[in-house]
Formats: C-alpha cells, structure tokens, sequence
C-alpha cells in the first residue's frame, strides 16, 4: 500500500490498527532506545576537556541516525503503543517470564557511580525518565523513583559503606538488580548535568554499567503457555498457573508457577509432538523444527 500525493511512500498498514504510530525510517530509528545500544555510560563519554570541567550528558542518550539512505522518509513502520505488537499493532503482548525449570540464572544487575553533594540528577529506561532525584535521597526514595517508571517492572536498590544518601563527593556506588524484568536489560541512562560540587578535588558525575547480564529466560507465558494475541492472556499448560517470577504462586499473569505434578518429559504425546527435540531435565524444552513453534510442543506452524 501506497500513500502520499504522488504516491510515493509506502504506508503503513491498516494505520497501526490505532494502536500505535505510523512513522517513517528516519523517525523510527530516532526512536531506538539508547540504553540498548549502551552496555556503560562513563566519564570518558561525557567529559568535554581533559579536566572533565565540560560535561555533555546527550552523548549518552546518542542513537543510530538513518538519514541518508534515499527511503528513509519513504518507507513507514508502526511503532505499537505498550501491549500491542505485529506489524499493524493488531496483536496484544502476553506477560513473559523466566522458565522455572532452568536454573543457576541470573537477574540484570547495573552500577550507578555519583559524585556530587548537591544538586539532582535523573535516569531513563525504556525511553522513560524519572523525575529529578535529589543527591539525599535513600535507598527507598531512589528505589521508589525507578519503580515508578512503568517501563520498570521491579528494581532493588543498595549500597554499601555505611553512605545515607544516594550522592556524596567521594563518589557512592549504587547497585540496581532488575527483581522482575529478566533477561538482558537495556541500561540506565543517566544525565548529572544538574550535579554540583562544592569542596573536594572530584567532578560532579553521575555514570553507569552492566555489572551483571541478566541471562534469565523472558519466555512468553514462561514458556508454560500460549498466548492469546486477541486478549494478551496467557493461556497456560495444564498443571501450570501464574507465578511471582521465581517459581512461586504470583500475580504477574504468566505461567511460571507449576501448582501440580512434576515434570519428567517435555509436553505433547509423543514429545514435543514429534516435531522437535527435547532436551530433557531439568529444563525440559523442545527444540522445534524449522517453522514451527509453541510452548513446549510445537504445536503451530
């Protein structure tokens, strides 16, 4: 499909459904999240002099820019609103989880380093930012503000060395470990330009790292369900219920909790249908042929 008044462009289709943006190349690659493309935000990406008394915090919010290509304001794309995927935002998103079955995993774990003893700084996630955080704040009031980012389903926060306060001119160490996003998470991207330092030889700078790379599954219905693209609920596997997201009873909408039996094969009769390997324990997971694909079985083309 065609749109513009020479018919130039390719238009998107079924105009995202209404549930999402019709935005052509140049736009849509503007709109990739920095922290995906980051793996740490540092001092040398900032500082604009060698003393560091410059510092340009838009270096790391920098994205890849797709302009010269002769389609990139030719060819269009949606960019679905929350919930919604496909490529017309026709289909509803299911909650994903980590598969209880496979273990010794990791959750994501970050590292903020701030030196400051006034001032306020921010983080985004997900293309969303926090309100400014004050360099006083405490562990709760710091865990509070990131946790109200929709884009964040759960963080715990910590630090060490007796510090009661996120900021101090020495520079503070602060760990942030995703509790409900698994995976490999995009990272924090912080901007300090409104940190202050008034005693001390350090600069005022707020950065940040993956410390730990989430290697936990995020399966769809936690790899113990089917989704239902017209509700965006998991439809889950006999035996297996929504969890917490560490194999308990929970509330989250997967399919991660196992409230009865064991398991001691993989899904369908025979396994995995005969369309796929199963790996056998702990994990249990089919391998599916090409073009074929379900929880566990295999069972849709």
């Amino acid at each position: 499909m065609f749109d513009g008044s020479a018919c130039e462009r390719l238009a998107c289709p079924n105009d995202c459904s209404g549930r999402g943006r019709c935005l052509d190349s140049k736009a849509l690659a503007r709109m990739q999240d920095p922290g995906v493309l980051r793996s740490s935000c540092t001092s040398a990406d900032i500082c604009i002099d060698v003393g560091c008394t410059v510092r340009d915090y838009s270096a790391y919010s920098a994205v890849h820019v797709y302009e010269t290509p002769w389609e990139a304001d030719k060819f269009f794309g949606c960019l679905c609103d929350e919930g919604y995927s496909g490529y017309d935002c026709s289909l509803r998103t299911c909650q994903r989880g980590d598969d209880p079955l496979t273990t010794s995993q990791n959750n994501d774990v970050q590292l903020l380093e701030c030196h400051a003893d006034f001032g306020t700084f921010t983080l985004s996630f997900k293309r969303e930012t926090t309100s400014p955080i004050s360099v006083d704040a405490s562990v709760t009031e710091l865990t509070n503000a990131i946790n109200a980012l929709s884009s964040v389903g759960e963080v715990g926060v910590s630090w060490t060395g007796g510090i009661d306060r996120a900021c101090v001119s020495s520079g503070n160490n602060i760990q942030v470990t995703f509790l409900q996003d698994f995976g490999d998470m995009p990272l924090l991207i912080p901007d300090g330009s409104n940190l202050g330092q008034t005693s001390g030889a350090d600069t005022p700078i707020i950065t940040s790292q993956k410390v730990v790379t989430g290697d936990k599954e995020s399966d769809l219905c936690s790899n113990h369900g089917t989704c239902d693209e017209a509700t965006g609920v998991c439809d889950c596997l006999d035996d297996w219920m929504t969890s917490d997201g560490y194999g308990n009873a929970g509330s989250r909408g997967d399919c991660g909790y196992r409230a009865s039996g064991t398991t001691s094969t993989c899904p369908g009769e025979p396994a995995c249908l005969g369309k796929g390997t199963c790996s056998g324990p702990p994990s249990y997971r089919c391998d599916c042929e090409a073009g074929r694909s379900g929880p566990g079985k295999c069972a849709f083309l």
